[in-house]
């Protein structure tokens, strides 16, 4: 996440946190201080949104203010919240962090529970600590929540320990927990035999990826999105032509007719893997869904998923971005498709962080073809070309996107605000004679 959307995430945090006091308090901290005065009661779900946000962000200070704030307040932190600290520090993968954690939420005489538990064995495993994962998932079968909790949550913890040994290499111990699983209970589920089948489709062993797949034909259970989209990697892998229609052939099977919807979620789930292997694998069943019938071929919310995943994080190599884009919006002129604004969000915030002259180019070219086909313009709309051409210090084109904001007659707030407060306040340079003039 960059500084600007921290910064917006402890503004919103502070004038949260604001409510607690102050001359107009209307936040209650517990649900023995409600009243009147103050009707809104703080949800745990609110703290624990925070914690994981901010160290996502991986901004801990803010997360240890946050738990001295509710400490003041007079909140006893439960089990959700020191869950979210182990989830927060596992996803920035702070080893020491998570190890205090745990002892600390120990010492304080709270009883971890099955999700306390996953997430703690998780970031044993991401850390390649695998004996260590395993001597906390052993003591959690024997602390009786492997049979007293939701089926769900025991379930979690199950296949967390599958993909942490098989993430560690340890098929053995792995095909040895399913089987006793298979035995004891909890019976797997359709992610215990999508992490054997992302886990073969890996390692291009499609002799065992296809013993997995009749597995969970032959337990009952259906495939999923997950699924459809690792056959398709696995067959893309193994350099197979035929993927698409052999996926195709394998939900018939198991009686899914499937059809644009489909094959647009498999996309979407293939593309968030953020993997360029994946994402080339997912251009071959789009490829294959345009030679179709017209039930099958995509939709613009086909072309818009792979658009919005391609842009998403910044996982992907920039030209190959570029070529993708490039053949998208080919393939959406060639039927005749135009784009939304959800499309044109996307392409906008796409062009805006190409740092040539050609981003900017191209960026106005999509913001006056939204204009020629009447499409409104919104306060993302607005914040998105603003937040682009502040980022790039093209201040001129922003300060006539500010004064265009204003013959139309929106209104401002928020994060957009702000940017255009920014834009007022550009940068000058110094001319000759000790004049200063606009950037």
């Amino acid at each position: 996440m960059n500084d600007q959307a921290t910064n917006s995430l402890e503004r919103l945090y502070s004038s949260i946190h604001a409510g607690f006091s102050g001359p107009y308090p209307w936040l209650a901290a517990t649900p023995e201080s409600v009243s009147s005065e103050r009707p809104v009661l703080m949800p745990t779900v609110g703290w624990t949104s925070f914690i994981l946000a901010f160290l996502k962000c991986r901004k801990p200070e803010l997360a240890e203010k946050l738990w001295n704030d509710m400490v003041e307040l007079g909140i006893k932190p439960g089990v959700e919240m020191w869950t979210a600290l182990l989830d927060g520090y596992g996803a920035i993968r702070a080893l020491d962090e998570t190890l205090v954690t745990w002892e600390s939420m120990k010492a304080a005489k709270i009883k971890p529970d099955p999700m306390a538990y996953r997430a703690f064995i998780s970031t044993l495993f991401h850390m390649r600590k695998p004996d260590q994962a395993m001597g906390r998932f052993r003591e959690f079968e024997k602390s009786g929540q492997a049979k007293d909790a939701e089926t769900s949550q025991i379930l979690a913890v199950y296949n967390t320990a599958l993909h942490g040994l098989l993430l560690n290499f340890k098929e053995e111990e792995a095909r040895s927990l399913y089987e006793r699983m298979k035995e004891t209970g909890p019976t797997p589920d359709i992610v215990s035999y999508n992490t054997f089948l992302r886990f073969h489709a890996r390692k291009g062993d499609m002799k065992s990826f296809a013993d997995w797949l009749k597995a969970l034909t032959d337990a009952g259970l259906v495939g999923d999105v997950f699924t459809w989209s690792t056959v398709l990697f696995a067959l893309f892998k193994a350099g197979r032509k035929d993927g698409p229609q052999m996926v195709t052939n394998i939900m018939r099977v198991q009686n899914i007719e499937p059809n644009v919807a489909t094959y647009t979620s498999i996309i979407d789930h293939a593309v968030r893997e953020r993997d360029e292997a994946t994402l080339k694998a997912a251009f071959d069943l789009l490829r294959w869904m345009e030679q179709q019938e017209p039930e099958v071929r995509p939709n613009q919310v086909t072309y818009t998923s792979i658009l919005s995943g391609m842009y998403r994080d910044e996982w992907l190599d920039p030209a190959v971005r570029e070529e993708c884009r490039v053949y998208i919006m080919e393939s959406m002129q060639r039927r005749k498709m135009q784009p939304n604004r959800v499309t044109y969000h996307i392409l906008l915030k796409a062009c805006l962080r190409n740092p040539g002259p050609e981003g900017l180019r191209q960026a106005l070219s999509y913001y006056n073809e939204m204009g020629e086909r009447k499409i409104h313009k919104d306060y993302d709309t607005w914040y998105i070309i603003l937040q682009g051409l502040v980022r790039r210090g093209d201040w001129d084109v922003a300060q006539e996107m500010v004064n265009e904001i204003r013959r139309t007659g929106f209104t401002p707030s928020g994060g957009l605000l702000n940017l255009i407060h920014k834009v007022y306040a550009r940068p000058t340079k110094v001319q000759k004679g000790g004049r200063r003039r606009p950037a």
